[in-house]
């Protein structure tokens, strides 16, 4: 599949979601919160997996470009930052930091009062536009 494919709902999808300036644009599907799921920001395709860390917790892993960029650890999934300050935090990687969180508490993998608050805000929301594509899981 290319690039320009990877957004498009399609059969094999599970949950399609577009975000445009903090509106819904598009929602289909069921979303799982323990599926892969890919996050299209700004051309860039982020992959999340939930999974197993070395130390046998569940995490879920970002790769950029198969580059794996963090690990998010159990039970809230966020890191160890407030929301206004991740461009701060992770300046050195070519992610949008702020989008990739609005998207993943979006979908409710991030279960934190702070951040739900801070990425539902009307003039946060605005500052966004993603996808999120989640293929079948069962």
């Amino acid at each position: 599949m290319d690039r320009e494919e990877v957004g498009k709902p399609q059969m094999g999808h599970q949950y399609y979601l577009k975000i445009t300036n903090g509106n819904v644009e598009k929602e289909e599907g069921y979303f799982f919160r323990a599926g892969r799921m890919s996050l299209i920001i700004n051309g860039q395709t982020v992959q999340c997996v939930f999974k197993h860390n070395h130390e046998k917790e569940v995490v879920y892993a970002i790769f950029l470009e198969d580059k794996p960029l963090m690990e998010l650890e159990h039970p809230h999934y966020v890191p160890d930052c407030a929301p206004d300050k991740l461009e701060e935090k992770f300046l050195q990687n070519k992610v949008s930091w702020s989008t990739l969180f609005s998207a993943l508490t979006k979908v409710g993998v991030l279960r934190n009062k702070e951040y739900n608050a801070y990425f539902a805000s009307d003039e946060e929301k605005k500052k966004h536009s993603y996808e999120v594509v989640q293929p079948i899981v069962f």
